[in-house]
C-alpha cells in the first residue's frame, strides 16, 4: 500500500506541474496540491490502475463519496443530489 500511495502522489505531482492549484474534477473546488487527492476514474476494485490516464484530481470529499462508482455514475449521483433527487 505504501508504494501505491507513493505512486499516486508522484502522479499528482506531475498532474499539478508548476501550477499552485487545480480544480476538483467533480465539484470544481480549487485545491492546493497538499489538499488534492488522486481519484481512480476506474476504481482499483473494479480493475483500474495507478496511471495518470486513469486519474483525476479530486477533493477528499468527492473522492470518498465517489468510492468505486464510475465517473458517469458519480456525476449522475451529483446531479441528482443537486436537483433534489436521491443522493
Amino acid at each position: 500500500m505504501a508504494n501505491r500511495v507513493l505512486r499516486t502522489s508522484q502522479i499528482l505531482d506531475r498532474m499539478f506541474g508548476k501550477k499552485q492549484c487545480m480544480p476538483c474534477a467533480y465539484c470544481g473546488k480549487m485545491l492546493l496540491r497538499n489538499a488534492a487527492t488522486f481519484d481512480h476514474k476506474k476504481a482499483l476494485a473494479n480493475g483500474g490502475y495507478d496511471k495518470s490516464s486513469n486519474g483525476a484530481i479530486a477533493c477528499f470529499k468527492c473522492n470518498m463519496r465517489k468510492g468505486t462508482l464510475s465517473v458517469e455514475d458519480f456525476k449522475k449521483k451529483l446531479s441528482e443530489s443537486q436537483s433534489g433527487g436521491v443522493a
